[in-house]
């Protein structure tokens, strides 16, 4: 339940965001004031580069604070509606001593030549008329918010409609104005504040309009070079239904900025740009140089590349890209320039122009496909790149890398006479098949214990049971788990990693019974018959039967074979040994059967001591105290020849037969010969009593004696310690 009203509350901020981009109202100050010059200036005589003696040129060209304005509300238009042909509605108004509305809500006049046509009616502002009364940007700030509760289309089908749904009514508002001092921000925010309740208050008493649910409001304080801004940082304001930033900006680059990032942040919008495009010189018909071009679109288009670079964890590639980029512009020229400053943001992702050797039709299937709309339109590179698309050419994109194959992520294409950027699947297309359990990265088959883990899934699965109370070894869910934990601790995943699990005809009886959580006589007898197997084998050099690609290590000899297998045996068992005081019974008998190292025998020896102290209350040794090399070694005959339980006629049948057949090739027609003349004379010759019970090719006569004279030790302590007796 909670999940499911987090994701409707996600829904209805995604709705509610989405409505508000729906209505726009932009105000412009058309006072006296937005006559003055910005500062900066236009040479648009610049053509005329012989001039000769006398030549007299042209004033330059100054731009006034009402040119920027209509710049901005002009290219925020164009973007909108290049990316949205519909669903996004736009109303201008200029505002001075009296408001004029330049547009409705029509779909008619929801195009940018309408607005070419109403600002050019109504001209720029009077310099010598004098603005009568302070204040007059609010009656703009009312006609807007007058304007927002007006229906449009779709809004009125929504009402008249019988489905039953109810309609929202959101929108923003944009004003471009000039403040002149820090106490005016203020005095607009609460004079908004009070308009906008009276408003709703009329809506809300009319059947004709609708009252104002949410408003945004943003006002763009305009000033020229010249002058220095009235606030130095923006200043926002939140209340119920009602948003507002407030700050200032010069005209230039940094008004351009902030144009483009409001498109961005209003519609959920994202910048591309294409590096590395081939593009010829006008002066040198002969030479190309690279240039960079900025496209605006909907954020979704970064979606896959920007999942993927968090997993790579390749998240500063664009900036990489962009600090190694071979992109240079020619003299005089301002499209790379301007690009690079304006798309410095973090929606933002830098792809590399690509030229595929396949036709389009070969190339990954799309999985989406939006808009897009250049960020400077008026650009020689973006002249050409749109061009270039709109005669039916289609541009491939990549990302930039260093090193590595390259990655085809976007499309950019003309259909119906409009630019698409396409998003192109990078992953296994879903009408291919599903890829084979046993295939790696990049296609490669690995050698995956597939049959083993189906196994071991089988064996781990849970079932449910009946309510029990909690014991001192917790719920069956908490013993499942630990289960789990220990069945894994050493689990080798590849056939190429392992010898124990290659020897699936002996080994598996022991890898069934030693996670019991319990063994009985007849599970230990198991394990010891095994481990007994092992050791003969080794004894007589017999090689294991194991498959050619078991080979971990160079030269795949015998000894590291062994070696390998007694090492994960021991790891196996080691992991269940604090199951039960008989797993523990089969951990010794593997240290005692197996022949370890120096390092090793020191260590197990020590551990052999203590305990033996301990039982007979003596001191333990340390580990100076050691015997040297040939004690150890005369010490390990005796553990494996009188401690040692003497093993089951199971386990001296001959090792040759179909127990123990090798799996794979390997094998001589020699040693095939020679071990089949083994298996002939075994059977007709009868084994020596005594090296038959024994370990190894040499047989230890009376091996009862030492016993023998143990027990007759042993006797005579227990009679010197009788009480009453005199030594």
């Amino acid at each position: 339940m909670k999940l499911a009203r987090i994701s409707e509350r996600f829904a209805a901020m995604a709705q509610s965001h989405k409505n508000i981009s729906n209505k726009t109202v932009i105000v412009l100050d058309h006072s006296s004031h937005f006559a003055n010059p910005s500062g900066i200036v236009v040479d648009y005589d610049s053509s005329s580069k012989n001039r000769t003696l006398g030549f007299i040129p042209l004033h330059p060209i100054s731009k006034s604070l009402w040119t920027w304005s209509v710049e901005c509300v002009l290219e925020y238009c164009r973007m909108v509606y290049d990316i949205f042909p519909t669903g996004r509605h736009i109303a201008l108004i200029a505002s001075d001593v009296e408001t004029v509305v330049l547009n409705s809500w029509q779909k008619e006049h929801q195009n940018l030549p309408t607005f070419m046509e109403a600002l050019a009616k109504l001209g720029s502002p009077d310099e010598s008329r004098k603005q009568q009364q302070d204040g007059g940007i609010m009656f703009g700030l009312t006609e807007a918010i007058a304007t927002l509760t007006g229906c449009t289309q779709a809004q009125h089908e929504a009402r008249t409609s019988l489905d039953g749904n109810e309609v929202v009514n959101r929108g923003r508002i944009i004003c471009i104005t000039s403040l002149s001092s820090p106490e005016d921000a203020s005095e607009v925010i609460s004079r908004f504040q009070d308009a906008l309740i009276e408003e709703n208050k009329k809506a809300a008493a009319s059947d004709q309009l609708m009252p104002i649910e949410e408003c945004e409001l943003e006002v763009i304080d305009l000033h020229p070079l010249s002058s220095q801004p009235v606030l130095a940082s923006p200043q926002f304001h939140t209340s119920e239904g009602l948003h507002c930033e407030i700050g200032s900006h010069k005209v230039g680059k940094t008004l351009a900025s902030k144009i483009l990032s409001l498109v961005q942040n209003h519609f959920d919008l994202a910048i591309t740009t294409i590096t590395g495009i081939p593009m010829k010189e006008e002066q040198n018909a002969g030479s190309s140089a690279n240039y960079d071009v900025g496209v605006l679109h909907d954020k979704k288009a970064h979606d896959e590349i920007l999942c993927i670079q968090r997993v790579v964890g390749a998240a500063d590639t664009n900036s990489a890209a962009m600090a190694s980029s071979t992109s240079s512009a020619a003299p005089g020229t301002t499209a790379t320039t301007s690009v690079s400053a304006l798309t410095d943001k973090p929606n933002s992702v830098t792809l590399k122009w690509s030229q595929p050797r396949l036709s389009v039709s070969d190339l990954l299937y799309s999985t989406a496909a939006f808009r897009i709309s250049p960020v400077d339109v008026n650009s020689r590179p973006s002249l050409c790149l749109t061009n270039f698309l709109l005669n039916g050419r289609q541009v491939i994109l990549e990302q930039p890398r260093k090193s590595g194959a390259k990655v085809v992520t976007h499309m950019l294409a003309s259909h119906g006479g409009e630019i698409f950027i396409h998003c192109l699947g990078m992953n296994r297309s879903p009408l291919e098949d599903p890829p084979s359990i046993s295939e790696g990265p990049g296609g490669r088959v690995t050698d995956y214990r597939i049959k083993d883990f189906g196994a071991f899934i089988r064996r781990n699965r849970l079932a449910p049971c009946q309510e029990v109370d909690c014991d001192d070894e917790g719920l069956p869910v908490e013993r499942a788990k630990q289960q789990l934990e220990r069945m894994t601790r050493n689990y080798p995943m590849t056939i190429g990693e392992t010898v124990l699990y290659n020897l699936h005809t002996c080994i598996d009886p022991l890898l069934e019974t030693i996670f019991k959580p319990s063994l009985s006589e007849v599970d230990k007898m198991k394990c010891r018959e095994i481990i007994y197997t092992i050791v003969k084998m080794e004894a007589n050099n017999e090689p294991l039967p194991v498959p050619t690609m078991t080979t971990v290590r160079k030269g795949n000899k015998r000894d590291e074979q062994y070696k390998q297998l007694w090492s994960e045996l021991e790891s196996l068992v080691q992991s269940a040994a604090d199951l039960s005081p008989g797993h523990e019974e089969i951990l010794d008998c593997i240290f005692r059967c197996r022949t370890p190292a120096s390092g090793d025998l020191a260590r197990r020896l020590e551990k052999t001591t203590k305990a033996e102290t301990k039982e007979e209350g003596k001191p333990v040794k340390r580990s100076s105290d050691l015997p040297g090399p040939a004690e150890l070694t005369s010490a390990v005959a005796d553990i494996l020849s009188t401690d040692s339980p003497p093993p089951s006629k199971k386990a001296n049948v001959s090792l040759t037969g179909s127990l123990f057949k090798p799996t794979g090739g390997g094998q001589s027609l020699l040693s095939m010969w020679t071990e089949r003349l083994k298996m002939v004379h075994s059977q007709k010759h009868e084994e020596f009593a005594g090296r038959a019970e024994s370990y190894g090719a040499i047989a230890t006569l009376y091996p009862n004696l030492k016993m023998e004279l143990k027990e007759k030790h042993a006797n005579t302590g227990n009679v010197n310690k009788l009480p009453g007796k005199a030594s």
